[in-house]
């Protein structure tokens, strides 16, 4: 939603959005946390299908509901940019599904709604949103040029899958930490659940590597994966950004349980694939299980 509220504004690009149920347009008001920045934008209404003559499609969904999605985008031959993390078996599937269509991207907006039922978004100095690399020019190409009208950091990478593997699996395990701990200071206060999400981060960012490289500002922030670092960390993102915390409970929390039940599954089976150490994950990954009983 962020994506299409800020190249709303570049007054050139007209929008659909694809839900399973009716939604009548609606008004919706997005603020940027760091700068004040307000945009009113007129949410489209809701389609049952992606029009055959789309210039391109932004897959924007869970985890979980790709292959279903996917079944949506249509028999159009518009490139379909897939923000949701993904990983080799998905990427080989959803090509089956729509070939020669699938472009991977991994994003660079932080965003969530609000109580109030405003859109709250960040846009990270660091964290450019990257898109698949397939050729010199086309749709896609297009799209990272007008993020970039739209003030939206963007570039093509072709090694856009693996970069956001190896992010995924260095800080999935986290996320699921905070997700059966109940919340971040659970997990800090917790001291064997801390000490088995930090195994299996490490584990992550291990197999990661084994794919590609993360981006910069994600290596760098696995450096400082420590019980101690961890809690300075979050001490200090208290003290100077209590919201961004606030997000990162909503977000990766128990709002997201599903997907990360389904991707916690994917890495195991990824990580055995590979003959990768796992034990962590495993650990770690049952509690997130046995909690489905």
């Amino acid at each position: 939603m962020t994506y299409a509220a800020r190249l709303a504004t570049l007054g050139n690009c007209d929008f659909g959005i694809v839900t399973s149920m009716a939604a009548p347009a609606a008004p919706v008001r997005i603020e940027r946390v760091d700068d004040g920045e307000t945009i009113e934008w007129m949410r489209p209404a809701g389609m049952q299908a992606v029009p055959r003559d789309a210039d391109l499609v932004m897959l924007c969904v869970r985890y979980e509901q790709l292959d279903a999605a996917a079944k949506s985008v249509g028999r159009g031959s518009a490139p379909v940019v897939v923000m949701t993390p993904i990983f080799p078996k998905d990427y080989a599937r959803l090509s089956a599904a729509l070939p020669a269509r699938i472009v991977t991207s991994m994003p660079g907006v932080v965003a969530y709604r609000n109580e109030r039922g405003v859109v709250r978004y960040w846009l990270p100095r660091l964290a450019t949103t990257l898109v698949e690399l397939r050729a010199a020019s086309g749709a896609e190409v297009e799209f990272v040029g007008s993020l970039e009208r739209a003030g939206m950091a963007a570039k093509l990478d072709p090694e856009v899958l693996q970069r956001n593997m190896a992010t995924t699996l260095s800080f999935l395990p986290l996320a699921i930490a905070i997700d059966v701990g109940g919340g971040i200071d659970n997990v800090l206060q917790n001291d064997e659940l801390l000490a088995v999400a930090i195994d299996a981060a490490k584990e992550g960012r291990a197999l990661g590597r084994s794919f590609g490289k993360a981006p910069a500002w994600a290596a760098v922030l696995m450096r400082f994966i420590g019980p101690l670092a961890l809690k300075a960390g979050v001490a200090l993102a208290r003290a100077r950004a209590p919201e961004a915390l606030k997000y990162t409970e909503e977000h990766f929390g128990h709002k997201l349980r599903a997907q990360n039940v389904a991707m916690a599954r994917s890495i195991l089976d990824l990580a055995r694939d590979k003959g990768a150490r796992c034990d962590a994950m495993e650990r770690l990954f049952a509690l997130i299980f046995t909690s489905l009983n």
